[in-house]
């Protein structure tokens, strides 16, 4: 099955991890340290196939890191849609706003037959989780 996991910079890994797993109920996966005990790569997952990976904005190797070390804003212009498939999206909104994420959007169904919420990471990533929870015919589709 062909599947996109986002590699996200972010400036401390562990602190990532942590907020992912206690405020958004993600599930920890790997975790590398480098040099001194720090982390240089960790992984969460959530929904069976939901995965994010972080690396550090500084201190890591590569070109993409020696881009990343010269500035700039994380994430501007990038939106990740999760799709949580059977899981219960107005429970899991309850509990993560409960937990202290910080809402860019409320949960509401949207046009296109979505209910979706958004929030933003304290790295300032914006991801926006949805359920399908109704089909609507496309020719029939209109933004409100």
């Amino acid at each position: 099955m062909a599947q996109v996991s986002p590699l996200l910079s972010v400036d401390d890994i562990a602190r990532s991890m942590d907020y992912y797993e206690k405020v958004l109920r993600f599930s920890k996966g790997i975790a590398l340290p480098g040099e001194g005990g720090r982390l240089m790569h960790g992984e969460v997952s959530i929904a069976d196939d939901i995965h994010l990976m972080f690396m550090p904005t500084q201190g890591g190797e590569g070109p993409i890191a020696d881009k990343l070390a010269k500035g700039g804003p994380k994430g501007a212009g990038v939106i990740l849609y999760l799709n949580l498939g059977d899981q219960d999206i107005d429970a899991y909104f309850a509990d993560v706003k409960r937990a202290g994420a910080k809402m860019i959007e409320e949960i509401t169904d949207q046009f296109w037959g979505d209910r979706t919420f958004t929030i933003e990471d304290p790295d300032g990533y914006v991801l926006c989780f949805a359920k399908h929870v109704r089909d609507v015919d496309f020719s029939q589709m209109q933004h409100p």
